[in-house]
């Protein structure tokens, strides 16, 4: 990204794609696609063909300035003059297919938060945790790169998201089968649970495990909304990676039943590394409480939670 100014001074940030990207990324996709179907010879659930074609047509959409242009300019829609999120404005005008022209958003690197007392890491957490979910039940969209280099820390106690290169947008049935599964977890109702789960197309239907040994290799996935409130740790976000690629034991085998649904193969980019993301910072919040906002109608469980209802732009009706 670079800075740059209108004929009018305007500040603006410039994204511009170099030459050969998109030739080394066509290579480097090739010899991705061969391992994803030499993996799915393995993993009798996992469909290799849908995977390979929802990577390659994600990332390929992340060379199309232009695309990622009017993904960015549907969460500006969303989220103009919402509480603490900022989203930066396109001018299309001056945008190609290889470069991206976007508003200046003055603003601290997120690795400043690091040196921030506790309770302003919980916020920022909560916030980064508000605008993923917020954008998945309330606007059917998901931004599926949550890297600390695409967050700012703005005056003001706002922050900045900055990078729409990776975007999903789910349909109606897809996020009511997760608000299914959330509300089963929520009412501990594992054979509901498991119901919903086969349902999304995560876990193969028949697959010969009990449902609590399903149950005990799989939580991990949602361990942050089991409980009242939850610390985001290294060692749980490890635990999450760990348990989705184990190919041993009991774990293993139930993963070779497991399946990445066509449209969400980038889903797991979001759950690892928003963990991984809220990790870094320690955070600890009422994630269970929050999602029940989004997922069942509750009313804002926290401060923050009732300055986003306030200020959210209630667009779909998801």
């Amino acid at each position: 990204m670079h800075r740059a100014e209108l004929t009018d001074g305007t500040p603006v940030a410039v994204k511009v794609q170099y030459p050969g990207v998109r030739e080394a990324i066509d290579h480097d996709l090739a010899n991705v696609g061969m391992m994803i179907k030499l993996g799915g010879l393995v993993a009798r659930g996992l469909d290799a063909g849908t995977i390979v074609r929802d990577l390659e047509d994600g990332i390929r959409a992340e060379l199309d300035y232009r695309r990622e242009a009017q993904w960015q300019q549907r969460f500006f829609e969303a989220f103009d003059g919402h509480a603490f999120v900022r989203v930066p404005r396109v001018y299309h005008e001056l945008s190609s297919s290889t470069v991206l022209v976007q508003e200046f958003l003055r603003g601290q690197p997120f690795a400043a938060a690091r040196e921030l007392p506790q309770d302003e890491r919980n916020r920022l957490g909560e916030m980064i945790y508000r605008f993923c979910f917020g954008s998945i039940y309330r606007h059917g969209l998901f931004n599926g790169d949550p890297h600390p280099g695409n967050f700012l820390l703005l005056e003001g106690g706002k922050i900045g998201f900055v990078d729409y290169g990776c975007v999903a947008e789910f349909d109606v049935p897809t996020i009511e089968g997760f608000k299914r599964l959330i509300r089963a977890l929520n009412a501990g109702d594992r054979a509901e649970w498991r119901a919903a789960t086969e349902a999304v197309g995560i876990l193969l239907p028949g697959a010969p495990f009990t449902t609590d040994e399903v149950y005990d290799h799989m939580h991990w996935y949602w361990a942050p909304i089991l409980d009242d409130e939850v610390e985001f740790t290294p060692e749980l976000a490890a635990e999450m990676v760990r348990r989705n690629t184990m190919t041993t034991g009991v774990g293993g085998q139930v993963n070779r039943h497991c399946n990445v649904p066509a449209g969400m193969v980038f889903l797991t980019r979001i759950n690892f590394g928003l963990a991984g993301l809220l990790a870094g910072l320690r955070a600890k919040g009422p994630w269970q409480a929050i999602v029940k906002e989004y997922v069942e109608g509750a009313a804002p469980s926290t401060e923050l939670g009732r300055h986003s209802a306030a200020s959210t732009r209630f667009g779909s009706p998801i």
